[in-house]
């Protein structure tokens, strides 16, 4: 609409990241947004978009100001005149935005006034944007741990589980308890026991892929989902992560001091791309067959892993177990 009111032929519009100007969002038009963020990252952008965040209203600029080059040109060629656009919250930068006239007369003041006013309305609808995602994110966050609670991990993990299943995809899940965890809180206290989950907690997140789902199933039990991984691959990254878990957490201090451990249980999932879905409880994926739209996958994986993680720990705890081996 800005474009349309302004007859900017290009421009782009950057909505930054939470703290700063680094830059999160781009639409561009007339440019590779690839390009635009590459040339972004650039230090004297950012002390360039910094100073414009200042300023207190939209500023038409020559493209011979000062300072032009470093807010790009368009693929198509050079342009006469730039406006850019502040968003901001406050004193908080939001993101900005940048139209290109072609002529030495685009922008005129009463566009600019006009422009501001719009742009106030557009760091509002921003600001509303991000309260409510926070709100919706707060809504399946465990405030402990930072990890999707229950909630989210179900609506995240049934999400991937379909994209999975019609893709044919392989996934697996684990579900990982910490061992005699129980006694963490009835020896050190619970407070013990809330440093030892967000220690875990901040482990395995580091230990696994960003693509990869983790959330906090119950009490001290954590579930991961590893898409386009393997059962063994799973197994493989899991027991890595109890092995630093053990080299570098300990309950308590001195003489009754422990390492922590855990306990693990993994399964596995593929569908033939809309074909009946297998649900592996072996080493290998197909052993039980299930019809995809019937049955809840995401339900049918916990019940293996918890299978998988309960025989674990019957052997005698701290390993990592695959549903059927």
């Amino acid at each position: 609409a800005l474009a349309v009111l302004t007859r900017a032929s290009t421009g782009y519009f950057i909505l930054f990241c939470r703290e700063g100007v680094e830059p999160g969002t781009i639409v561009a038009r007339g440019y590779e947004p690839s390009r635009v963020r590459r040339e972004t990252d650039q230090p004297e952008t950012r002390t360039l978009f910094e100073k414009i965040c200042r300023e207190p209203q939209p500023r038409a600029l020559d493209a011979g100001d000062r300072g032009f080059p470093a807010l790009l040109e368009p693929d198509s060629g050079p342009v006469r005149r730039v406006l850019v656009v502040p968003l901001r919250d406050g004193d908080r930068p939001l993101g900005l935005l940048k139209l290109d006239g072609a002529s030495d007369e685009a922008f005129s003041p009463t566009q600019v006034r006009i422009v501001g006013l719009l742009s106030d309305l557009l760091s509002m609808a921003v600001k509303n944007a991000r309260l409510h995602r926070d709100l919706a994110r707060a809504a399946e966050t465990d405030p402990l741990t930072g990890l999707f609670n229950r909630a989210g991990f179900v609506r995240q993990g049934k999400a991937r589980l379909a994209r999975a299943a019609e893709r044919g995809d392989l996934l697996s899940l684990a579900l990982v308890d910490l061992d005699h965890f129980k006694k963490v809180n009835d020896t050190w206290g619970h407070g013990e026991g809330d440093r030892i989950l967000k220690e875990t907690a901040r482990l395995l997140t580091s230990s696994v892929r960003e693509e990869d789902l983790v959330g906090r199933w119950g009490g001290e039990e954590i579930v991961v989902l590893f898409p386009n991984r393997s059962s063994a691959h799973a197994s493989k990254t899991l027991d890595q992560a109890r092995k630093d878990l053990g080299a570098a957490l300990v309950a308590g201090q001195g003489k009754d001091s422990w390492p922590i451990t855990f306990s693990a249980g993994v399964a596995s999932f593929r569908s033939q791309g809309g074909a009946p879905a297998s649900l592996s409880v072996g080493p290998g994926v197909g052993h039980v067959r299930t019809e995809s739209r019937s049955l809840d996958l995401l339900d049918e994986l916990v019940q293996a892993a918890d299978k998988a993680l309960y025989k674990a720990k019957e052997e005698g705890r701290n390993r990592v177990l695959v549903a059927g081996e």
